[in-house]
């Protein structure tokens, strides 16, 4: 089963997404985060062990939103693709 490792967001675009403890999903994308109802991706999903690799031929690491993603995703299958449908806590279904 995956897992979330780390939820991010930003106030603005173009502004890098931190940390924060909690997010709640809303029509169209995340509370307060800058790409909610305004680009065709309203929530970012990376999996962590894609950015695990990426650090590995970087030489350093990616703090929790350095490559604009919503949620860091451990677990999760390589081969989702485009239409694939993830549960993500009780309530939110990301497509």
């Amino acid at each position: 089963m995956a897992r979330v490792l780390a939820v991010c967001t930003s106030a603005k675009r173009q502004e890098p997404k931190r940390e924060v403890p909690a997010i709640r999903f809303v029509r169209g994308g995340i509370e307060g985060d800058s790409h909610m109802g305004v680009t065709d991706r309203e929530v970012s999903l990376l999996r962590a062990e894609d950015i695990r690799k990426a650090e590995r031929e970087a030489g350093f690491d990616f703090p929790p939103g350095a490559l604009a993603e919503n949620l860091v995703v451990e677990g999760l299958p390589e081969d989702l693709g485009p239409g694939a449908r993830i549960s993500v806590g009780p309530s939110a279904v990301l497509e």
